[in-house]
């Protein structure tokens, strides 16, 4: 994937820091699964329906995220307006 020709040094910056955290993330989340199942993960068979299962599962968080961030009286939360967060018009 080609590099954008033009990056402001703030999307840079955001860029920098999402790298770091998806590293570290990605990193304790590895090495949690290697100290619960062990084994190797190169050679295990299945992996991919594993990783459809672990997709519906994010589906589900996302979905359930932004009903919360819709009507935070369900979890009771007072949120001001989250429609930045997700993007839309409050109605």
């Amino acid at each position: 994937m080609a590099k954008p020709k033009h990056m402001t040094l703030e999307q840079e910056a955001h860029l920098a820091s999402l790298k770091v955290e998806a590293c570290a993330l990605m990193d304790a989340k590895y090495r949690a699964g290697q100290q619960e199942h062990g084994g190797d993960l190169l050679k295990k068979p299945g992996v991919l329906d594993m990783a459809i299962a672990e997709a519906v599962d994010l589906v589900v968080y996302l979905l359930t995220l932004r009903q919360q961030l819709e009507s935070p009286a369900v979890v009771g939360l007072w949120l001001p307006d989250p429609a930045w967060l997700v993007g839309r018009r409050s109605e």
